[in-house]
């Protein structure tokens, strides 16, 4: 685990975590920050680190993969 310093001001130290994630039969380890999402939208935010080399992302779709 590391600490990552806020982009702003106004929010405290966040903590990095890496975890084994599987996505649509992908699985690989990627890092997650430590925060309270329950106010959000989306619950996990999924990254382009994890995203590279592993899938293509159609920004007019939504919810979809290959069958």
């Amino acid at each position: 685990m590391r600490s990552i310093a806020p982009k702003d001001a106004a929010s405290s130290k966040r903590y990095i975590v890496s975890l084994k994630v599987t996505i649509a039969g992908v699985a690989q380890f990627t890092e997650f920050a430590l925060t309270d999402r329950s106010s959000s939208s989306y619950p996990v935010l999924i990254g382009r680190n994890f995203l590279r080399d592993q899938a293509v992302v159609d920004v007019g779709r939504r919810f979809t993969r290959p069958e």
